[in-house]
């Protein structure tokens, strides 16, 4: 997590769908841009080895957003199986992260699932963030 006064960005995270918008598929280099304004949601181009600099493609002012739910799917492995580390190759090839830590953005219409390298109990400044600031805000959770 990187914090730049009013701003929280989150990079190198994975879009794991929910939001009509972008749609279903995942895809590598997510950037989360939290600001006063609410939230930018920028993707690069997918690929290992993609340089590609991220474009948003989708921007929600904090009134459209109902609540942010960070939670962790567990830890990873410490000692890969030889089944887990295929996995591990598989997912690496196709730009897979399986971060255990997911973000749940949620609107009235629909909940959008990010995994982030940024675990949950560590959310406390984008709480701050919207304690900052005038106007509604969503519930913030952790798990």
């Amino acid at each position: 997590m990187l914090s730049l006064g009013a701003r929280i960005d989150l990079t190198s995270c994975e879009y794991l769908g929910g939001c009509p918008a972008i749609g279903p598929r995942r895809l590598n280099k997510v950037e989360l841009h939290f600001d006063d304004e609410g939230l930018t949601v920028a993707i690069a181009l997918q690929g290992l080895f993609t340089m590609a600099a991220a474009r948003p493609v989708l921007v929600l002012p904090w009134p459209e957003i109902t609540a942010l739910s960070a939670t962790n799917t567990g830890p990873g492995p410490t000692r890969l199986t030889p089944r887990q580390l295929l996995r591990f190759v598989v997912n690496m090839l196709t730009t897979r992260l399986d971060l255990p830590d997911q973000l749940a953005i949620t609107t009235a219409a629909w909940t959008m699932t990010v995994g982030v390298r940024v675990a949950a109990a560590k959310l406390s400044e984008l709480q701050e963030l919207l304690a900052s600031r005038d106007g509604p805000a969503p519930a913030v959770t952790a798990s």
